[in-house]
């Protein structure tokens, strides 16, 4: 009787210290692509036949570690929806619209620029050609955000704040007769400027030029004017105000 107990009693021991551990801890949630005003932007997104070939590396969402951008793009899809830009990152592939008026900005297709801390905090920033006219083109700049992907964009794009400012992205390039630039300036914030020619012939013998900069501070995706300069100077397009020797954001730090 005393044997048969024990034999019981290490058994209910057995028994617990290898029961049942119980079902697995359930994986952490997906990221949920926030909604662009997109239908198919999803199914364009996972489409291995939309991705266009180049792509950039780089730390997109801040953890370290490298992402990998591309740009999606379909034939089919409305106006405003037919490309994203689109970052594989360790959580989770994000993506946002870029491209937005199409082949009427003189672009056969969007196409990557660079990678660029612009707002001085987290990860790169991603710079995507948008537009592109006689002489000066047009760049979109995307930022990661709680697990999204934001265009930067002037909280108040007015008209005249900047040329392009309505549609979300930003002038560079030019000619000798309009001259426009975005660079990052200090403090974190950036700075959009454009050169004009003086408006008197003796003026424009001398180089004489108007510049127009505006600084901008960041508030999440969204810019916040801060100050604005202007002033007539001998312009020497880059020695006298950096940003015009480097842009589209190229005295930006790189992370």
């Amino acid at each position: 009787m005393t044997r048969s107990l024990a034999l019981l009693v290490v058994a209910v021991i057995a028994a617990g210290c290898s029961g049942d551990p119980g079902p697995p801890a359930p994986d952490p949630d997906p990221i949920v692509a926030e909604s662009d005003g997109c239908d198919d932007q999803d199914a364009v997104v996972n489409d291995p036949t939309t991705r266009l070939e180049e792509e950039l590396t780089g730390d997109i969402d801040g953890d370290g570690s490298d992402d990998v951008v591309y740009l999606a793009q379909t034939r089919s899809g409305d106006r405003g929806c037919m490309a994203f830009v689109v970052a594989e990152t360790e959580q989770g592939t994000v993506s946002e619209p870029v491209w937005k008026i199409g082949r009427e900005g003189g672009l056969p297709q969007p196409r990557l620029n660079s990678l660029a801390q612009i707002d001085g905090d987290g990860g790169l920033e991603i710079l995507v050609d948008e537009i592109a006219g006689a002489s000066t083109q047009f760049v979109g700049a995307f930022t990661f955000i709680d697990g999204e992907l934001e265009r930067i964009e002037p909280a108040d794009p007015a008209a005249g704040i900047w040329a392009g400012a309505s549609d979300g992205v930003f002038p560079y390039g030019g000619s000798v007769g309009h001259v426009e630039a975005v660079d990052c300036a200090d403090d974190g914030e950036i700075v959009v400027s454009v050169a004009l020619p003086g408006d008197t012939p003796s003026k424009v013998d001398r180089g004489i030029y108007s510049v127009t900069r505006r600084f901008f501070a960041f508030e999440g995706a969204e810019l916040i004017e801060s100050d604005t300069q202007e002033e007539e100077v001998e312009f020497d397009f880059g020695k006298t105000y950096p940003e015009f020797g480097s842009s589209p954001f190229g005295n930006c730090p790189i992370a």
